[in-house]
């Protein structure tokens, strides 16, 4: 058995109504658990308590005072009640459930009047090279330069 068990059985013990070889057994128990030990001497001492406290007589009217006031507090909530709106009363929703709400709304409304923006896609690696990398070399290369343009720019003495 945990000592949870045992707990429970302490419980039942302090009340008068453990079986004697139950009891045997949690005695047994109580010996060698120190934490079992511990929780039986504060139940002990929580009962002691209570029997300390003297006994307490109710009033006659004891019955009919409790009922008088449990209907005055009922009439109280219910005048409370009814002096709130009429929106408030009927729609009490509590505000995160509220905002949730209103932001599916205007995600919604969103979607139904956005203008439509077409995606662009990803050119293959193929086409981004032939328009990125080739297309510029390609154009140098159909670039004639002669000598002569060469000597216009530096000058001969440079050659």
């Amino acid at each position: 058995m945990s000592c949870k068990d045992y707990e429970e059985m302490i419980s039942i013990a302090l009340d008068g109504e453990l079986s004697s070889s139950d009891a045997d057994r949690l005695q047994l128990h109580l010996v060698g658990c120190q934490h079992c030990h511990e929780f039986l001497n504060s139940l002990q001492k929580i009962k002691g308590l209570f029997q300390l406290q003297p006994d307490t007589i109710l009033s006659k009217d004891f019955d009919h005072k409790f009922f008088a006031r449990l209907a005055e507090l009922r009439q109280a909530r219910q005048r409370q009640m009814s002096t709130q709106s009429w929106w408030r009363r009927k729609f009490l929703v509590p505000a995160p459930i509220a905002y949730a709400v209103a932001l599916a709304l205007i995600f919604f409304m969103g979607l139904a009047f956005h203008k439509k923006i077409p995606f662009r896609t990803v050119p293959s690696k193929e086409a981004y090279t032939q328009k990125y990398v080739d297309a510029p070399y390609e154009k140098i290369r159909k670039i004639k330069i002669t000598k002569d343009d060469i000597f216009s720019i530096y000058g001969e003495k440079r050659f």
